[in-house]
Protein backbone atom coordinates (compact mmCIF):
# COMPACT_ATOMS: atom_id res chain seq x y z
CA UNK A 1 0.00 0.00 0.00
CA UNK A 2 2.85 2.35 0.84
CA UNK A 3 4.46 1.63 -2.52
CA UNK A 4 1.14 2.29 -4.27
CA UNK A 5 0.87 5.68 -2.57
CA UNK A 6 4.38 6.55 -3.73
CA UNK A 7 3.59 5.56 -7.30
CA UNK A 8 0.32 7.53 -7.21
CA UNK A 9 2.09 10.59 -5.83
CA UNK A 10 4.74 10.34 -8.54
CA UNK A 11 2.13 10.06 -11.28
CA UNK A 12 0.25 13.07 -9.93
CA UNK A 13 3.51 15.02 -9.80
CA UNK A 14 4.24 14.23 -13.44
CA UNK A 15 0.65 15.04 -14.40
CA UNK A 16 0.74 18.51 -12.85
CA UNK A 17 4.23 19.09 -14.21
CA UNK A 18 2.82 18.36 -17.68
CA UNK A 19 0.00 20.86 -17.16
CA UNK A 20 2.48 23.51 -16.01
CA UNK A 21 4.61 22.87 -19.09
CA UNK A 22 1.55 23.34 -21.33
CA UNK A 23 0.74 26.70 -19.70
CA UNK A 24 4.37 27.79 -19.94
CA UNK A 25 4.58 26.84 -23.61
CA UNK A 26 1.49 28.93 -24.38
CA UNK A 27 2.73 31.90 -22.36
CA UNK A 28 6.17 32.00 -23.96
CA UNK A 29 5.14 31.61 -27.59
CA UNK A 30 5.16 34.96 -29.33
CA UNK A 31 3.89 36.04 -32.72
CA UNK A 32 4.89 38.18 -35.66
CA UNK A 33 2.96 40.30 -38.11
CA UNK A 34 0.71 37.99 -40.10
CA UNK A 35 -2.01 38.22 -42.68
CA UNK A 36 -4.38 36.03 -40.66
CA UNK A 37 -5.35 35.44 -37.05
CA UNK A 38 -7.45 32.36 -36.31
CA UNK A 39 -9.81 32.52 -33.33
CA UNK A 40 -10.91 29.13 -31.98
CA UNK A 41 -14.55 28.87 -31.01
CA UNK A 42 -16.14 28.32 -27.63
CA UNK A 43 -19.53 28.41 -25.97
CA UNK A 44 -22.36 30.59 -27.21
CA UNK A 45 -25.18 31.15 -24.72
CA UNK A 46 -28.75 30.05 -25.61
CA UNK A 47 -29.55 33.74 -26.08
CA UNK A 48 -27.09 33.84 -28.99
CA UNK A 49 -24.55 35.94 -27.10
CA UNK A 50 -20.92 34.79 -26.98
CA UNK A 51 -19.75 33.54 -23.60
CA UNK A 52 -17.38 35.80 -21.67
CA UNK A 53 -14.51 33.51 -22.54
CA UNK A 54 -15.32 33.68 -26.24
CA UNK A 55 -15.73 37.46 -26.10
CA UNK A 56 -12.26 37.72 -24.58
CA UNK A 57 -10.77 35.72 -27.46
CA UNK A 58 -12.54 37.86 -30.03
CA UNK A 59 -11.51 41.10 -28.37
CA UNK A 60 -7.90 39.92 -28.36
CA UNK A 61 -8.13 39.26 -32.10
CA UNK A 62 -9.69 42.70 -32.59
CA UNK A 63 -6.70 44.23 -30.79
CA UNK A 64 -4.32 42.46 -33.17
CA UNK A 65 -6.30 43.86 -36.10
CA UNK A 66 -6.33 47.42 -34.78
CA UNK A 67 -2.61 47.25 -34.01
CA UNK A 68 -1.91 46.26 -37.61
CA UNK A 69 -0.58 42.84 -36.64
CA UNK A 70 -3.13 41.02 -38.84
CA UNK A 71 -5.16 41.99 -41.89
CA UNK A 72 -7.90 39.38 -41.59
CA UNK A 73 -9.48 37.31 -38.85
CA UNK A 74 -10.74 33.75 -39.31
CA UNK A 75 -13.35 32.78 -36.72
CA UNK A 76 -13.73 29.02 -36.46
CA UNK A 77 -16.38 27.03 -34.63
CA UNK A 78 -19.11 24.47 -35.06
CA UNK A 79 -22.79 24.13 -34.24
CA UNK A 80 -23.01 24.31 -30.46
CA UNK A 81 -25.42 22.31 -28.32
CA UNK A 82 -27.32 25.56 -27.78
CA UNK A 83 -28.20 25.52 -31.48
CA UNK A 84 -26.07 28.44 -32.63
CA UNK A 85 -23.43 28.54 -35.35
CA UNK A 86 -20.41 29.68 -33.33
CA UNK A 87 -18.56 31.10 -36.33
CA UNK A 88 -21.51 33.26 -37.37
CA UNK A 89 -21.97 34.59 -33.84
CA UNK A 90 -18.24 35.33 -33.61
CA UNK A 91 -18.24 37.21 -36.90
CA UNK A 92 -21.23 39.30 -35.84
CA UNK A 93 -19.59 40.16 -32.53
CA UNK A 94 -16.40 41.33 -34.22
CA UNK A 95 -18.46 43.57 -36.48
CA UNK A 96 -19.99 45.19 -33.39
CA UNK A 97 -16.42 45.86 -32.24
CA UNK A 98 -15.73 47.87 -35.37
CA UNK A 99 -13.98 45.19 -37.42
CA UNK A 100 -15.05 45.44 -41.11
CA UNK A 101 -17.16 42.51 -42.29
CA UNK A 102 -14.84 41.97 -45.27
CA UNK A 103 -11.95 41.38 -42.85
CA UNK A 104 -13.69 38.55 -41.00
CA UNK A 105 -13.96 35.03 -42.44
CA UNK A 106 -16.33 32.51 -40.85
CA UNK A 107 -15.38 28.83 -40.74
CA UNK A 108 -18.49 26.99 -39.55
CA UNK A 109 -16.86 23.54 -39.66
CA UNK A 110 -14.26 24.03 -36.93
CA UNK A 111 -15.85 21.54 -34.57
CA UNK A 112 -12.59 20.91 -32.76
CA UNK A 113 -9.00 22.12 -32.66
CA UNK A 114 -7.75 19.73 -35.33
CA UNK A 115 -10.53 20.63 -37.77
CA UNK A 116 -9.90 24.34 -37.25
CA UNK A 117 -6.25 23.81 -38.20
CA UNK A 118 -7.22 21.64 -41.18
CA UNK A 119 -9.79 24.14 -42.47
CA UNK A 120 -7.33 27.04 -42.24
CA UNK A 121 -5.65 25.59 -45.35
CA UNK A 122 -8.43 27.18 -47.38
CA UNK A 123 -7.14 30.67 -46.69
CA UNK A 124 -3.67 30.54 -45.14
CA UNK A 125 -0.58 29.41 -47.07
CA UNK A 126 1.48 26.88 -45.16
CA UNK A 127 4.69 28.89 -45.43
CA UNK A 128 3.11 32.12 -44.21
CA UNK A 129 2.91 33.17 -40.54
CA UNK A 130 -0.40 32.74 -38.75
CA UNK A 131 -1.54 33.68 -35.23
CA UNK A 132 -3.85 31.39 -33.28
CA UNK A 133 -5.99 33.02 -30.59
CA UNK A 134 -7.39 31.05 -27.67
CA UNK A 135 -7.18 30.64 -23.90
CA UNK A 136 -3.65 30.34 -22.51
CA UNK A 137 -3.95 26.68 -21.50
CA UNK A 138 -5.24 25.81 -24.99
CA UNK A 139 -2.50 27.48 -27.02
CA UNK A 140 0.13 24.74 -26.85
CA UNK A 141 -2.25 22.15 -28.31
CA UNK A 142 -3.56 24.62 -30.88
CA UNK A 143 -0.05 25.44 -32.09
CA UNK A 144 0.76 21.75 -32.32
CA UNK A 145 -2.40 21.02 -34.29
CA UNK A 146 -1.51 23.72 -36.83
CA UNK A 147 2.05 22.45 -37.17
CA UNK A 148 0.81 18.90 -37.74
CA UNK A 149 -1.27 20.26 -40.62
CA UNK A 150 1.88 21.71 -42.20
CA UNK A 151 1.98 25.32 -40.98
CA UNK A 152 5.61 26.22 -40.30
CA UNK A 153 5.30 29.60 -38.58
CA UNK A 154 2.61 29.50 -35.90
CA UNK A 155 2.34 32.31 -33.37
CA UNK A 156 -0.06 32.51 -30.46
CA UNK A 157 -1.98 35.21 -28.60
CA UNK A 158 -4.29 34.92 -25.62
CA UNK A 159 -6.66 37.24 -23.77
CA UNK A 160 -5.88 38.31 -20.23
CA UNK A 161 -9.01 36.65 -18.97
CA UNK A 162 -9.30 33.92 -16.34
CA UNK A 163 -12.16 32.06 -14.74
CA UNK A 164 -12.18 29.11 -12.36
CA UNK A 165 -13.43 26.89 -15.15
CA UNK A 166 -9.93 27.19 -16.62
CA UNK A 167 -8.57 25.08 -13.76
CA UNK A 168 -10.92 22.22 -14.63
CA UNK A 169 -10.24 22.66 -18.34
CA UNK A 170 -6.50 22.51 -17.69
CA UNK A 171 -6.86 19.15 -15.96
CA UNK A 172 -8.46 17.78 -19.14
CA UNK A 173 -5.92 19.43 -21.41
CA UNK A 174 -3.00 17.04 -20.89
CA UNK A 175 -4.78 13.92 -22.24
CA UNK A 176 -6.07 15.97 -25.19
CA UNK A 177 -2.56 17.33 -25.80
CA UNK A 178 -1.15 13.79 -25.79
CA UNK A 179 -3.83 12.62 -28.21
CA UNK A 180 -2.64 15.18 -30.78
CA UNK A 181 1.04 15.29 -29.87
CA UNK A 182 1.89 11.62 -29.62
CA UNK A 183 -0.96 9.36 -30.78
CA UNK A 184 1.55 6.60 -31.64
CA UNK A 185 2.94 6.74 -28.09
CA UNK A 186 -0.55 6.52 -26.62
CA UNK A 187 -1.35 3.52 -28.85
CA UNK A 188 1.91 1.81 -27.88
CA UNK A 189 1.14 2.37 -24.20
CA UNK A 190 -2.29 0.81 -24.69
CA UNK A 191 -0.87 -2.28 -26.43
CA UNK A 192 1.90 -2.61 -23.83
CA UNK A 193 -0.57 -2.37 -20.97
CA UNK A 194 -2.91 -5.01 -22.38
CA UNK A 195 0.03 -7.34 -23.00
CA UNK A 196 1.13 -7.16 -19.37
CA UNK A 197 -2.42 -7.53 -18.07
CA UNK A 198 -2.48 -10.93 -19.78
CA UNK A 199 0.83 -11.91 -18.22
CA UNK A 200 -0.29 -10.85 -14.77
CA UNK A 201 -3.48 -12.89 -15.06
CA UNK A 202 -1.38 -15.97 -15.90
CA UNK A 203 0.86 -15.33 -12.89
CA UNK A 204 -2.21 -15.11 -10.74
CA UNK A 205 -2.76 -18.87 -11.16
CA UNK A 206 0.52 -19.54 -9.36
CA UNK A 207 -0.10 -20.40 -5.64
CA UNK A 208 2.66 -17.99 -4.69
CA UNK A 209 0.81 -15.19 -6.46
CA UNK A 210 -2.70 -15.95 -5.22
CA UNK A 211 -2.88 -12.64 -3.37
CA UNK A 212 -2.30 -10.71 -6.59
CA UNK A 213 -5.48 -8.98 -7.65
CA UNK A 214 -5.77 -6.98 -10.83
CA UNK A 215 -8.82 -4.99 -11.77
CA UNK A 216 -9.30 -5.56 -15.50
CA UNK A 217 -11.89 -2.79 -15.55
CA UNK A 218 -9.02 -0.31 -15.36
CA UNK A 219 -8.09 -1.33 -18.89
CA UNK A 220 -11.55 -1.25 -20.41
CA UNK A 221 -12.05 0.45 -23.80
CA UNK A 222 -13.97 3.29 -22.14
CA UNK A 223 -11.02 4.08 -19.87
CA UNK A 224 -8.40 3.83 -22.59
CA UNK A 225 -10.48 6.08 -24.82
CA UNK A 226 -9.36 9.02 -22.64
CA UNK A 227 -6.29 9.34 -24.89
CA UNK A 228 -8.61 10.25 -27.74
CA UNK A 229 -10.25 13.15 -25.90
CA UNK A 230 -10.40 16.36 -27.97
CA UNK A 231 -11.14 19.17 -25.57
CA UNK A 232 -11.57 22.58 -27.06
Amino acid sequence: MKRLRKITSLLLLFYFFGIAAIWLDGATTGYEKSEYAVVLGNQVYPSGEPSERLKARLERAAELFRDGMVQKIIVSGGLGKEGHDEATVMKQYLETQGIPAVAVIADSYGNNTRLTALNAHRWVQLDKPVIVVSQLYHLSRSEMAFRKEGFVNVGAAYPHYFEWRDVYASLRELPAWLAIGCPSLCLSAKIFSKKWVGRLMVLNTNPVMQRLRFNRALWSPSTMSLVNMQQR
